[in-house]
């Protein structure tokens, strides 16, 4: 994997997890999302709009090159019966809306993306939004509430993640455990305990490697230092401190204890994008002319995820949908421990890559399933 592309990636998980976090304890994000439908956008962007679009997915990274990076990245991402990925792409735009054969051509090469005309009514929104419940599974149902008259183009990213663990939880050791949340909020959960081979321990956070059946997905766990101010952390959180974490990841013997959540999350990231750098691509001066002469600028960038995670394995999936419209003008010697039993972040990750599909912060006690004698299982339909 391109080191430039990786720190590119992991700079901007981080900066989407920090700004997306200072308004919601409990995020789940996918930055993979997120670039494969800014990346479609960029390919329609010209000058400022496409520098700044650019820089905060990709860095320092030419456009045509990230483009080849995300691509085989995307494209490299293993699927098996048991650990099972796939992604989708898709442009929808306004009927009578001329857009640009080369726009069209290059984001059907690159990211397959399904492309179709259709007039802008409840019927289209309906039918953009059934596309999104198709490809994510079911786990995310809709992903727009509306289509303004304004809005002449929709590009839209859909992904789902559904694997078992290569060495499930044993449900004998799924026991009570009290979650302390970020004001000091308690809850007894159903806490799912076992021994772990790989881990890490800095100055500020640990963490462990539980892995996915078929060894080429991981879940990570980081664990910020008892008695740390968790938005601090997350706030001051960084794509260099999180390629840290993985690369003191050891081998070593280590109790860990995964609490049973399940976690939506729907947000529109246009303030954090804008914090990021992409400021032209809102406002009037956007140039999208690749796209088409009609003149455009984003309206919405919409976001939502899904997350179940239980004994068995993990189910997950994001939609993320960009909205153009016309330019306004206007003791004994014991295992080292990692109980995730206060805030914690998480990462669904390629190995191969070690780049993030998935990450996410459990900071208060709602998305916790609370414990029971009798734990319903998750039917994992793979």
């Amino acid at each position: 994997m391109d080191q430039r592309f990786s720190k590119a990636y992991y700079d901007f998980a981080a900066a989407l997890l920090r700004e997306a976090s200072s308004g919601a304890p409990d995020v789940m994000l996918s930055p993979l999302s997120v670039s494969l439908a800014l990346a479609m956008c960029a390919n329609g962007a010209e000058g400022k709009a496409q520098e700044e679009i650019l820089k905060a997915i990709g860095g320092e990274l030419p456009l045509k090159k990230y483009n080849e990076l995300l691509h085989a990245f995307v494209e490299g991402l293993p699927s098996e019966e048991d650990a099972r990925f796939f992604f989708a792409d898709s442009i929808w735009f306004q009927e009578g809306l001329r857009i640009k054969k080369r726009f069209r051509n290059k984001n059907e090469r690159l990211y397959r993306a399904e492309i179709e005309s259709l007039p802008f009514d409840d019927a289209a929104k309906d039918r953009i939004n059934a596309w999104v419940c198709e490809k994510t599974d079911g786990m995310i149902p809709d992903i727009v509430d509306h289509l303004s008259p304004e809005c002449l183009m929709v590009l839209v990213n859909a992904l789902a993640f559904e694997a078992k663990w290569a060495v499930p939880f044993e449900k004998s050791r799924v026991q009570s455990h009290v979650f302390t949340g970020i004001h000091g909020e308690t809850k007894d959960v159903a806490g799912m305990f076992s021994t772990e081979r790989i881990s890490f321990f800095a100055d500020d956070a640990k963490g462990f490697f539980k892995p996915y059946a078929g060894g080429k997905y991981s879940f990570l766990a980081v664990l910020p230092e008892e008695g740390t101010d968790f938005t601090a952390f997350t706030q001051n959180l960084t794509g260099e401190k999180l390629l840290s974490y993985m690369s003191c990841l050891k081998q070593r013997d280590t109790d860990i204890m995964i609490p049973k959540f399940l976690l939506d999350y729907a947000e529109m990231l246009n303030a954090a994008l804008i914090k990021m750098g992409m400021m032209t691509a809102f406002s009037a001066d956007a140039d999208f002319n690749k796209i088409s002469n009609t003149p455009l600028t984003i309206g919405e960038v919409l976001h939502k995820t899904h997350i179940e995670v239980d004994e068995d394995g993990t189910k997950a999936a994001a939609a993320t949908a960009v909205l153009m419209k016309m330019m306004a003008f206007t003791a004994p010697e014991q295992n080292p421990a990692i109980y995730l039993d206060r805030p914690f972040i998480f990462m669904i990750t390629d190995n191969q890559s070690a780049l993030p599909l998935f990450i996410g912060a459990v900071a208060s006690p709602e998305p916790l399933a609370a414990f029971e004698d009798d734990q319903p299982e998750l039917e994992l339909k793979l």
